[in-house]
């Protein structure tokens, strides 16, 4: 199914989340969300865009990548993002995987109160944006799961980098301390 010819609206490619304090809905995520940051919407497919008061800067949070990006540098200039750039919808509101998918997982039913889509096995572990590999997920729950996940993701980042960094240390250490061979003619 084609995206250029879809008729959708903004409430179809996201979900209610007022029910759900801010401080519930992100506390697998306080690693990577500054306090300050306000949810203004979350997508089917659970990423969120938020807002900060103070600045009024918008930003997305990436829940399939584990990544808090800058949208926009206001309120207003994101409402021009959402209505005059189709590419823009269509890539942070999962447009595509949606469209192809959402008949058979919702069996032609509205999408459930409280539910976003998720994947089952994280792009980072080898999952793709394929109807096997959807399925429905209580928006708390997914929010839980994907922020532990990507805070354990970025605990082995860290640890590994730093375990590189050490291993390098190291050798170029054991490097620098080994005895030279001392320069004996009678040893073949």
């Amino acid at each position: 199914m084609s995206t250029e010819k879809a008729n959708f609206t903004i409430s179809d490619i996201t979900v209610a989340h007022s029910t759900i304090s801010k401080t519930e809905l992100f506390k697998a995520w306080t690693w990577l969300l500054p306090e300050e940051l306000e949810p203004i919407l979350v997508t089917i497919f659970g990423d969120a865009f938020l807002i900060n008061p103070e600045s009024s800067a918008v930003y997305f949070l990436d829940t399939v990548d584990g990544d808090l990006e800058p949208i926009a540098d206001n309120l207003e200039e994101f409402t021009e993002l959402l209505e005059g750039n189709l590419d823009f919808v269509k890539d942070y509101f999962s447009i595509a995987p949606w469209l192809l998918h959402k008949d058979e997982i919702l069996d032609g039913q509205e999408m459930p109160k409280g539910m976003v889509f998720n994947y089952l096995t994280p792009f980072a572990l080898g999952g793709e944006a394929e109807l096997d590999n959807i399925a429905l997920f209580p928006i708390q729950e997914h929010f839980d799961m994907s922020g532990e996940f990507w805070e354990r993701m970025q605990y082995l980042e860290e640890a590994v980098a730093k375990e590189l960094e050490t291993s390098e240390n190291n050798d170029n250490f054991q490097a620098s301390q080994e005895p030279e061979e001392p320069d004996n003619p009678t040893k073949h």
